[in-house]
């Protein structure tokens, strides 16, 4: 097994914290369309 040195490491998402923005979804439900995080905000 051979790893090459020069090739840059990709950055690999972790777990979100506190304050962080969540990514916008839509989705299709049983109970109608969703769009998160504009239906849900306050």
């Amino acid at each position: 097994m051979f790893i090459e040195l020069n090739t840059p490491l990709q950055e690999v998402p972790g777990m979100p914290l506190i304050g962080d923005s969540a990514p916008s979804i839509k989705a299709k439900t049983t109970k109608g369309d969703i769009n998160f995080p504009e239906d849900y905000k306050g």
